[in-house]
């Protein structure tokens, strides 16, 4: 006989407190804290995708290490800033004959 599970029983998990560093100095956070803050502001700043992943670097020392964010984008979305392009020049050089 399976038994039955509800849906915070499935969905709920220990999330571990880990230091970073913020604009305003050193924090704590929890990791489920800090995903739902990238998911939050990515999905609302990156037009064209959608998060497919986050994933933590943590050292031993509960430390954040680094963050690999794996995204979907539609065919043709830009995922990093456009540079412009440079401005036209003053003068043509003259063409060779």
């Amino acid at each position: 006989m399976a038994l039955a599970r509800t849906r915070s029983e499935i969905s709920t998990h220990r999330s571990h407190p880990i230091r970073a560093q913020a604009s305003g100095g050193p924090i704590q956070i929890s990791e489920q804290a800090l995903i739902s803050y990238l998911r939050a502001a990515i999905d609302a700043t990156v037009p064209g995708t959608a998060l497919a992943h986050i994933s933590l670097q943590v050292t031993g020392r509960d430390e954040l290490s680094g963050v690999i964010i794996q995204l979907i984008a539609q065919y043709g979305t830009p995922l990093l800033p456009q540079e412009r392009s440079p401005p036209p020049p003053s003068r043509r050089a003259p063409v060779p004959r």
